[in-house]
């Protein structure tokens, strides 16, 4: 059998191709604006545009876009797309294969009914499944998660199914399917992007979670900058950052572009320096933790030693990933099962 190579939307690799993933943020934070930038850049014509980008990087996938919008006009999202077409100079006449539905006005608008873990698909559900059959979208973008679930959003069991839902639909159809979300208070002053119940989280394979940088002023102007934080990512390293700026109408990436093969010998020397702290922490009993929640993470830990030879933190953050991928390093358990701790421990040494 020959297996599927796991592929993204952007560039990035902030969106799963194919799958569900959620866009969550405060409100008015950018997120209606960053994915119609998104659709704008799957939805050009290669004829035209061989190439476009988002955020500075290569969509990697191109076709018809479906964008649902629950709460702005079709009169707001029009204008955004010409801002959006003015600042990246393209044509707007040529998003022929974009369509923008508007429920903004209709009084009933939820895909999802339910009480407690009761969840049902209504038949606004099922006209959009129709549509997605008929238009075969690459890309469709649902603008919001709470307009378009009527539900108890903090129900474990009817959160899953939400997601479980949206999740069959991108994968019946072969579409990326993008939902917003807004966090919850807890979700904005932990910096997870979460809301109600674990479930809607636990169910998807990807998140992406867009806020303000730290260093910005919470109650100070609004500088215009954000960022993108990969904050689940099943098939890649947990905390990709991408940092953003709002200019003439849109967000562009303020990342500093590498020459091409500047990074060559990098990922090595990454990962030399990771294996050999590792052997140091450990001969010391200073035992290190793949977690990322864990006080003792160990990218942050050997980021922090003085031996490190300058390596960044997030060429750490993937050395680790790499080398639990290739079985050169293992996460071990230890101690009674009541008491289970994992650590790191080098499998194999070749520096």
């Amino acid at each position: 059998m020959k297996l599927k190579p796991i592929e993204f939307l952007d560039g990035h690799g902030l969106f799963l191709a194919d799958d569900l993933s959620y866009l969550t943020g405060a409100g008015a934070i950018g997120k209606s604006l960053s994915s119609l930038q998104l659709a704008c850049a799957v939805a050009l014509p290669e004829r035209d545009y061989p190439e476009t980008h988002w955020l500075g990087r290569p969509v990697r996938r191109r076709g018809k876009v479906l964008y649902v919008s629950a709460e702005d006009e079709l009169d707001v999202n029009h204008q955004r797309v010409l801002d959006i077409a003015a600042a990246e100079m393209f044509e707007a006449r040529l998003l022929y294969n974009l369509e923008i539905c508007d429920l903004s006005d209709v009084e009933d608008k939820a895909l999802f009914v339910g009480q407690r873990s009761y969840v049902k698909k209504t038949l606004l559900f099922r006209l959009l499944e129709n549509t997605i059959g008929h238009l075969k979208p690459e890309l469709v973008v649902l603008d919001n998660r709470a307009q378009l679930a009527d539900i108890d959003e903090i129900n474990r069991n009817a959160a899953t199914k939400v997601s479980n839902y949206l999740r069959a639909l991108a994968k019946k159809y072969g579409t990326t399917l993008i939902v917003l979300a807004h966090p919850s208070l807890a979700g904005l002053n932990q910096k997870t992007g979460n809301s109600g119940s674990t479930g809607w989280t636990n169910t998807i394979r990807n998140q992406v979670d867009m806020r303000k940088p730290d260093d910005a002023e919470a109650d100070g102007p609004d500088d215009g900058r954000r960022i993108l934080v990969s904050q689940k990512p099943n098939y890649g390293p947990q905390g990709l950052v991408v940092n953003v700026k709002w200019d003439m109408g849109c967000y562009r990436c303020t990342d500093r572009q590498e020459r091409a093969g500047s990074d060559i010998g990098r990922a090595d020397k990454a990962e030399r320096v990771f294996l050999r702290l590792l052997q140091i922490h450990n001969s010391q009993n200073l035992f290190v933790s793949a977690s990322p929640s864990s006080n003792s993470f160990a990218p942050k830990v050997f980021y922090g030693d003085p031996q490190n030879e300058n390596v960044s933190l997030k060429s750490l953050k993937a050395a680790m990933y790499a080398l639990l991928n290739d079985g050169r390093i293992a996460n071990v358990a230890h101690g009674p099962p009541s008491k289970r701790q994992y650590r790191l421990e080098v499998v194999k040494c070749n520096f």
